[in-house]
């Protein structure tokens, strides 16, 4: 569990966040796992988090040699994850 805190006198703790990484058994050399993050308030008052567009989000760093020849993110769907809306994101892909 992961604490968010606004910073202050005194800090407060704003929201909580659970990770989970579930990774899967496959026959060859492809690595499949599901990434899922939990956001709660961490009391009763509302959160509003506006936008943002300056980093955050998810990043994967890979091996040296990966490139787009031997390698590819998919979505749950099986589609190429590059400029791609996913359906939890609310958007069309």
């Amino acid at each position: 569990m992961q604490e968010h805190v606004v910073l202050g006198k005194p800090d407060r703790i704003a929201m909580t966040e659970e990770l989970e990484v579930i990774v899967y058994d496959q026959p060859d050399d492809h690595i499949t796992w599901d990434y899922n993050s939990t956001l709660q308030c961490a009391s009763a008052a509302p959160i509003t988090l506006n936008e943002y567009r300056y980093g955050g989000g998810f990043a994967i760093r890979g091996a040296e040699e990966w490139n787009n020849e031997n390698s590819k993110v998919i979505t749950s769907e099986g589609k190429p994850a590059r400029k791609r809306t996913a359906p939890w994101q609310g958007g069309s892909s």
